[in-house]
């Protein structure tokens, strides 16, 4: 390892992931993604779907 081998990692870094998804997935096995996913909800809007009040699946 060398002195300045920090400016080649540098350029080989992938672009920032765009899709929430691809977001939630690495911040679940990376934690240095973890803020990118937080700005992320904090920022999108979110639609949650839910199921009639009668229509409920048991289940734990």
């Amino acid at each position: 390892m060398g002195i300045f081998d920090f400016l080649n990692a540098r350029g080989k870094r992938q672009a920032q992931p765009k899709n929430i998804d691809e977001i939630f997935d690495l911040a679940s096995k990376d934690a240095a993604y973890r803020p990118l996913f937080y700005g992320t909800i904090l920022e999108t809007d979110l639609y949650i779907l839910i199921f009639p009040d009668g229509n409920l699946p048991s289940g734990k």
